[in-house]
């Protein structure tokens, strides 16, 4: 009994969460009550959903609900994938693959399992409970019909496979639990999730190290250019000084030659010519 019900959680746990990012079980429960018309999806999908106001639902509501159907059952899908592959190589490791191969036996048990077209359903009445949404990028009528018929063919397609994956999880969890190894399967499970991330945290720890050995190097490399462009101006600066003091040099001596010339013929004659007075312009 005890692992009947821990196959009944991992299973509706599974199943559950698609749902639960839809808020599909929350509004399924009052759905009837609530809603008087569902969507009808004959090869492609309709907005005939009524919304809490009475109105029908937008074909911007419409994308919206497959685009969050999309999102939802791709996630859970890959995470059934990898469940079904765990459960192979357990069984495999156990010696029992080739023996549940043999076996074609319906599951015992598949909570909430939808139609494509209930899905949908819900999906667009939790976008109209959500208020409005904002129409699509396009204002053409055929391009937003077009992008509805995309993603309902995508979409359904994603359901599809979703739901034969759980029929599969289902499938080998009974089998599990009716050979007793299913707990077995869930250490076996936890310790391979315990090892996949100790591996993952390796290999980002070894990312890390040569990351910022790179930087280092880069690091190093960014100096010495620095450097190098330092002792250029150093040396261009000491040029500058240097024959900047030339021509103060040269210059000082010139005006201390000029000085002397006009202190040394200030008064007198030079050449017969001179201002022996020094009254009239003051040399």
């Amino acid at each position: 009994m005890g692992l009947f019900r821990i196959s009944e959680k991992i299973i509706m746990t599974s199943c559950f969460k698609t749902f639960a990012a839809l808020s599909i079980l929350a509004l399924a429960s009052g759905a009837s009550a609530q809603f008087t018309q569902k969507v009808s999806v004959s090869g492609v999908a309709s907005s005939s959903a009524v919304q809490p106001d009475g109105g029908a639902a937008t074909p911007a509501q419409t994308l919206r609900a497959l685009q969050d159907m999309n999102q939802a059952a791709g996630d859970h899908l890959s995470a059934s994938k990898r469940r079904i592959s765990q459960m192979t190589e357990f069984l495999k490791s156990k010696g029992m693959l080739e023996e549940y191969q043999a076996t074609d036996n319906p599951p015992k048990m598949l909570p909430q399992a939808m139609s494509f077209e209930d899905a949908l359903d819900v999906a667009i009445q939790h976008e109209a409970a959500n208020g409005s949404v904002a129409p699509s990028a396009s204002s053409d009528p055929e391009v937003v019909t077009r992008e509805i018929n995309a993603y309902t063919n995508m979409v359904r397609s994603v359901w599809a496979e979703y739901q034969q994956d759980m029929v599969t999880v289902q499938r080998m969890t009974d089998f599990l639990n009716a050979k007793g190894v299913f707990d077995d399967y869930m250490a076996w499970a936890g310790d391979l999730q315990k090892s996949d991330r100790e591996a993952m945290l390796s290999d980002a720890h070894k990312r890390a190290e040569a990351d910022r050995a790179k930087q280092a190097e880069r690091t190093k490399e960014v100096n010495k250019a620095i450097d190098k462009s330092w002792a250029t101006y150093d040396k261009h600066h000491q040029e500058m000084l240097n024959t900047a003091w030339q021509h103060y040099k040269f210059n000082a001596k010139m005006q201390l030659k000029y000085y002397k010339y006009s202190q040394e013929y200030r008064h007198g004659y030079w050449n017969n010519y001179g201002d022996p007075y020094g009254d009239v312009y003051g040399y």
